[in-house]
């Protein structure tokens, strides 16, 4: 069920080439969106470097920003996002379509799969099944974000609503330090998150030019299609401009985590709610209004954790099919390259060790933020129990009863209905996975050492 008040929620599309959205809030107060510390400028803080970040990469089309008086969302063919959004798109079909069409598969060949002579059969195949599926899942990612643009475009404009809705009806709890402490602790987090993604994939695309450029130079036997300097330009070009996009891997992973996180925050200040409403015994009133105010807010937010999940739940089928994919093969050739390569070489060792972490833990990010929002939301409505059982009158106490049956004691993302992202959903993958590592090396072991 959509709670967003329909006369607050406007779409306004003055042309096929331009979509925005924004929300207005239902009550006018200028100091809540005006307060640093209000929940919606706190939204704001968590998203906005990991935003941009994304919008750089072409992963996010649309602004998303506060101004005085609203959240808004909007889409345009001019705007810097929308415009990053198409030239990154058309640069990864690019690298995937056109060299098949004009007899530039050689070069590409080359650049994706460059030839050495320490790699099995198995080894090599294995790496360039990764580059495919890492490259194919950038470009449907692009394709399904920009396709669902208006439901996303809603969702937020809805999980603003609720965060400024919250804000007013707990005006004291929202501006509780602990919350501002645990905004401030996420939005740390996600930050450490980001840059350790950003260098562990430039260190081992560093290497990966480095290595296949000075390959091109001094071997120029293992690039024998590239033997003009016009292909050994197209060759460098096309190489770098793919580990240059290699960077940005897991930025909309780590976003869609941010968007997680920002739901946490309603559960957060529910909890501080709970924790600090004085209820009095005599005071029916007052505890019928607790009541009605915890219900209301927590059925809200549990809505939008439903709603997050059908939003957004093409996008993390995809990136949970494909970094599984990739997590297990980058299992498989670290222990082939521990196995093959000579003991010296450390350098490959560590490279390989660097990719393997960071498909892991793209892979465990989206299982983690939301078994963390499911624990956090079941431990506001214990809470919530406990303090009924002990001050509601009988009357409430049967409400409270009746609520609990048509309740889920947990509720975690479910993309689509088809899996729950949890820790347990990550253990089980991970263990599924390590069987077909264990599958492809005693494919490795069965083959002849190369000559």
């Amino acid at each position: 069920m959509d709670r967003t008040n329909n006369k607050n929620l406007k779409i306004f599309t003055p042309s096929s080439k331009h979509l925005s959205l924004i929300y207005y809030p239902p009550v006018t107060t200028s100091d809540t969106i005006s307060n640093p510390n209000s929940l919606t400028q706190q939204f704001s803080h968590i998203t906005k470097t990991l935003t941009f970040a994304a919008q750089i990469f072409g992963y996010i089309p649309y602004k998303l920003h506060f101004d005085q008086s609203a959240l808004i969302s909007s889409f345009s063919y001019k705007s810097y996002p929308g415009i990053l959004f198409f030239v990154n798109l058309s640069l990864a079909l690019f690298y995937l379509i056109v060299p098949n069409l004009f007899n530039l598969s050689v070069i590409f060949h080359s650049a994706r799969s460059p030839k050495s002579d320490n790699s099995s059969n198995t080894h090599t195949a294995s790496e360039a099944f990764v580059k495919t599926a890492v490259a194919i899942s950038r470009c449907c990612v692009r394709i399904l974000v920009f396709v669902q643009i208006k439901k996303t475009l809603k969702f937020h404009a809805n999980l603003s609503n609720s965060l400024i809705r919250l804000e007013i009806v707990l005006k004291s709890e929202s501006a509780n330090p602990t919350v501002s402490k645990f905004t401030e602790k996420i939005s740390k987090k996600l930050k450490i998150l980001m840059i350790a993604s950003i260098i562990s994939m430039l260190v081992c695309h560093t290497h990966s030019s480095v290595t296949q450029i000075y390959g091109l130079i001094s071997t120029p036997k293992n690039y024998r299609d590239v033997d003009t300097p016009f292909k050994k330009g197209l060759f460098v070009i096309f190489f770098l401009i793919k580990n240059l996009i290699g960077i940005s891997e897991g930025f909309y992973t780590i976003w869609l985590c941010a968007m997680i996180l920002v739901i946490e925050i309603g559960f957060h200040v529910l909890e501080v709610f709970v924790k600090c409403k004085p209820l009095k015994n005599e005071n029916r009133r007052e505890m019928e209004t607790y009541f009605t105010t915890f219900l209301s807010e927590f059925t809200n937010f549990s809505e939008i954790i439903e709603q997050f999940g059908q939003v957004f739940s093409k996008q993390m089928i995809l990136i949970m099919l494909s970094k599984s994919i990739v997590c297990v093969m980058d299992m498989f050739i670290f222990i082939s390259t521990v196995t093959s390569e000579t003991y010296t070489n450390y350098v490959n060792w560590t490279v390989a060790l660097i990719f393997m972490w960071h498909s892991t833990l793209t892979l465990a990010l989206l299982p983690m933020a939301s078994s963390h929002l499911g624990e956090q939301r079941t431990k506001v409505l214990k809470l919530f129990v406990e303090n009924g059982i002990r001050t509601f009158a009988p009357k409430l106490q049967l409400k409270l009863q009746g609520f609990l049956h048509i309740t889920k004691t947990e509720l975690f993302i479910n993309p689509g209905n088809y899996f729950v992202l949890n820790k347990n959903y990550f253990i089980s993958v991970l263990g599924f996975l390590s069987t077909y590592v264990l599958v492809l090396v005693q494919f490795k072991a069965s083959e002849k050492p190369p000559v």
